[in-house]
């Protein structure tokens, strides 16, 4: 039961995690004007394809998932540089460091990531290795096309329509219900503050339905519920996450349209569904500079290819 539990809790954060950027996508403008509306997606789509760079922090914190899972957090920092203006032949630089714990193990945390004339070479703290980024790529559209069982392709990935069919597995699920937008003048930046209703969207129809389909997969066939049962459902899920909050502010220079600031903030309480002290905790915190100044990655010297099946 407690297996099931942490399932579903894991499969309704990874839900919640997967909405927050599909809300660009929607129809409507979350209740802010068309003009910041447009500033907003302006500024997320240029960043796609544009170069600048980067300073992040990470802390995770999962505590009380079940007597045989230790509890675990993980504290980061990172700073690097993109360069995405050329889709076909991007540029990345990223260093990470910092911590993680399990139950009393800590972990030091060493990571290096460069992307340069079409290799991908990382290093954990055992030395360089290498790959071609096309490999990686063919990698991530056979693990997509396990999953949905059909044929994935990258480019296809951020684009408008791959939002829509993805956003149809939740049926007449309309997610501007559960997103509200706010804007403010915050020296000198607008701040675009997105949040979302975790309870309203769990408690709704479709969200039990599909968890109920889930229950089935994890223990034979889905039980059969009458619009009454199903009702109760909703009301039940979405009073056991009441006190969910997922947040997204983003800070955006008005004259240039640089995204300069994100910040990604979700707190996930599971008492109600694994006990006292059990949730989910996330911060990200990124800092965007130097927007469309050239980046330069040099290959790492001695990198060691990949070998295959690894």
């Amino acid at each position: 039961m407690k297996k099931f539990r942490l399932s579903a809790a894991l499969l309704l954060l990874a839900l919640v995690l997967a909405l927050v950027p599909a809300a660009f996508a929607q129809d409507g403008t979350f209740g802010a004007s068309q003009e910041d509306f447009d500033l907003w997606t302006a500024a997320n789509s240029a960043l796609t394809s544009s170069a600048a760079s980067i300073e992040f922090s990470l802390s995770v914190a999962a505590t009380g998932l079940g007597e045989s899972t230790d509890d675990v957090t993980a504290d980061v920092t990172g700073t690097g540089a993109f360069d995405l203006t050329d889709m076909e032949n991007p540029v990345v630089q990223l260093d990470v460091t910092g911590t993680t714990m399990q139950g009393t193990t800590e972990t030091p945390v060493n990571l290096n990531l460069r992307i340069v004339d079409g290799i991908v070479y990382t290093n954990d703290g055992d030395g360089w290795t290498q790959e071609p980024l096309e490999d990686q790529l063919s990698s991530l559209t056979d693990e997509l096309g396990g999953m949905t069982g059909a044929e994935v392709d990258p480019s296809d990935l951020s684009s408008d329509e791959s939002m829509t069919e993805a956003m149809n597995m939740f049926g007449d699920l309309k997610i501007e219900e559960f997103v509200s937008l706010d804007v403010s003048d915050d020296a000198g930046s607008r701040k675009f503050s997105l949040s979302f209703d975790v309870a309203g969207f769990i408690g709704s129809p479709a969200i039990a339905s599909m968890m109920s389909g889930f229950m089935g997969m994890s223990g034979g066939e889905a039980p059969e519920m009458s619009d009454e049962q199903m009702e109760q459902m909703s009301q039940m899920m979405g009073a056991m996450f009441g006190d969910a909050t997922v947040t997204f502010d983003e800070w955006v220079d008005p004259a240039s349209q640089a995204l300069n600031r994100a910040v990604l903030d979700i707190d996930f309480p599971l008492e109600a569904i694994m006990g006292p002290g059990a949730g989910i905790t996330l911060n990200f915190d990124a800092s965007l500079s130097n927007h469309g100044e050239p980046v330069t990655v040099e290959a790492p010297e001695g990198a060691v290819p990949v070998k295959e099946g690894s």
